[in-house]
């Protein structure tokens, strides 16, 4: 079953942060590492999993995977929020 993880490097409200289905912690590292990498970042060693257990339930399929906006959720269910 995939967990839910906010990655990011340095600040997450400032600096902005991915959403990542993975298995395990490292594993959202890993894989969120290589995303942030077309950002600018990329540094595994530097870069933070923060579980979201309340999103699990939208996880789906086996393999980690990458959500870099609202549009990769359900209707109705927002992860990113411009104000906050």
């Amino acid at each position: 079953m995939l967990k839910a993880y906010m990655v990011h490097e340095g600040n997450p409200h400032t600096d902005g942060c991915i959403f990542v289905f993975a298995q395990t912690r490292n594993q959202a590292r890993y894989v969120g590492s290589g995303a942030l990498a077309s950002w600018g970042y990329g540094e595994y060693e530097a870069t933070h999993a923060i579980r979201k257990p309340s999103f699990d339930q939208y996880g789906a399929g086996d393999s980690p995977y990458i959500i870099e906006s609202n549009d990769g959720l359900p209707a109705g269910v927002a992860f990113f929020s411009e104000t906050a």
